[in-house]
């Protein structure tokens, strides 16, 4: 019996140290640790920094990569990656968390690091102790490019929101500062890549702040969504405004016959004695230098139209810098025209005009004819430029209508006005000829080249003209 049980043995062994062969030789993954991971300070504000220790080791391979995620609400804020060489090795991460759009406040910031070892085993750690505060201010402050700067004050109905007064131009290059006497120490929001954002470093341009459909009462910026604004006076339909948003580029006139002209032109309802807002002209434009004073003035700042209340062509001549205005219906009796040679607008640089007698708005410029508005039953008046040209002439019509076709907008169905309805002249410089100025060879001392308020009254049969501004 005994000799059996040792045959069965012998029998046995070699299975059992085949067994013992394959337990012996199965596959053991490594897997690397994360040990520990500190994270410094448990509290901080938007633009402080945040300093990460992390403690990872593998006891059986080399570690490969690292790699750290901040996250704010469940958003990724930031990784980085590290490489790694040894086994057990401290990786030190110091993350400066800058302010963002719309961050929250009070938030809980996690960090998760990931790490991964030659094999390809990996662990990972989240923390989420951290608490992030918003930054606080008592004011903020608009820089201009001029190099002023502004205050902003906080808004009493909201927080989130810095006011200043502003009532210039809807056209600006600015930035908002935290620091108005050392900028590059605080937060700086400017134009960051086309976009008004926060600077991560402090360098930033000037961010263009513009809104043609509006006139300023103030600049507001929101330090939770970063959004910065005009406010005041939008310009829509309940409102007069002349804006270069709404007027379109004229494009039949020659460039042959008129070199270098650039004409504007819209149409707009206009009341009489309302204020009128103009927006989106160019920094360089000086509102009351382009304006004609037939139809506009300044009172306390502001433009008010002087006409009477109608629908209004606008053609602004941006080449010499002046707005013609006119009536859509412009014929007698609304205005009187006025064509001929040795007048122009009164701006300066003054020039003048030769006419082309078709009148065609769509291709002539608006100089070369002249609109003069009806002040008072059988008045009319209008501001002018007159001089002699190279030729020493000076001379004009004055038209019942805006062309020569019938009808006849005039008495009788004229078309041009005539001694029957224009005899006398108060002032001898301009001798009146068949209801017309004509004047060849100017040398009478009596004439001076400037700006006159030219005014025919039909009811005396009368022309007057007063010189305002000699040139």
């Amino acid at each position: 019996m005994k000799r059996k049980i040792e045959f069965l043995a012998l029998l046995l062994l070699p299975g059992l140290l085949f067994l013992n062969s394959c337990k012996n030789d199965e596959i053991v993954e490594n897997v690397p640790k994360v040990v520990s991971l500190d994270v410094s300070p448990q509290t901080l504000t938007y633009g402080e920094e945040l300093t990460v220790n992390a403690h990872l080791k593998d006891d059986a391979v080399s570690l490969y990569q690292a790699i750290l995620t901040y996250s704010i609400g469940g958003q990724n804020v930031k990784l980085d990656t590290f490489k790694l060489s040894s086994s057990d090795q401290t990786v030190t991460d110091v993350f400066k968390l800058n302010l963002y759009r719309n961050a929250p406040d009070n938030a809980q910031l996690s960090v998760k690091v990931e790490v991964m070892n030659s094999e390809g085993g990996v662990d990972s750690l989240t923390v989420s102790n951290v608490l992030v505060k918003r930054p606080t201010f008592n004011n903020l402050y608009l820089q201009l490019e001029n190099g002023n700067v502004l205050e902003m004050t906080k808004r009493i109905t909201d927080a989130n929101v810095f006011e200043c007064a502003w009532v210039l131009s809807n056209d600006i290059n600015i930035k908002v500062i935290s620091n108005a006497t050392t900028p590059q120490n605080g937060l700086i929001w400017g134009d960051v890549k086309g976009a008004f954002d926060l600077s991560d470093d402090g360098t930033v341009d000037f961010f263009n702040l513009v809104d043609p459909l509006i006139v300023p009462s103030k600049i507001t910026f929101n330090i939770l969504t970063f959004d910065l604004e005009f406010e005041g006076t939008t310009m829509d339909d309940g409102n007069m405004w002349i804006g270069m948003a709404k007027l379109s580029q004229e494009t039949g006139i020659d460039p042959n016959t008129y070199p270098g002209i650039t004409v504007m032109k819209g149409t707009g309802h206009f009341t009489k004695n309302g204020q009128v807002y103009f927006r989106g002209f160019p920094n360089s434009v000086d509102i009351s230098k382009i304006l004609n004073p037939d139809f506009f003035e300044m009172r306390d700042g502001k433009y008010y139209f002087t006409q009477e209340t109608d629908d209004y062509v606008i053609r602004y001549d941006m080449s010499i810098g002046f707005l013609f205005v006119y009536p859509v219906d412009s014929n007698y009796p609304k205005g009187l025209y006025i064509a001929g040679w040795g007048f122009g607008p009164p701006v300066q640089p003054y020039t003048t005009v030769r006419s082309d007698y078709n009148f065609d708005d769509e291709t002539l410029p608006p100089g070369v004819f002249y609109f003069m508005p009806k002040i008072a039953d059988g008045v009319y008046a209008t501001t002018i430029y007159l001089a002699v040209d190279t030729d020493d002439f000076i001379g004009f019509n004055f038209y019942y209508q805006k062309g020569w076709g019938d009808p006849g907008y005039g008495p009788d169905g004229k078309a041009e006005v005539t001694g029957a309805e224009l005899a006398y002249s108060t002032n001898d410089a301009f001798p009146l000829s068949n209801g017309a100025i004509w004047r060849e060879n100017i040398h009478d001392p009596k004439f001076t080249n400037g700006v006159y308020l030219l005014k025919i009254d039909f009811n005396k049969r009368e022309l007057s003209a007063t010189l305002k501004t000699a040139n």
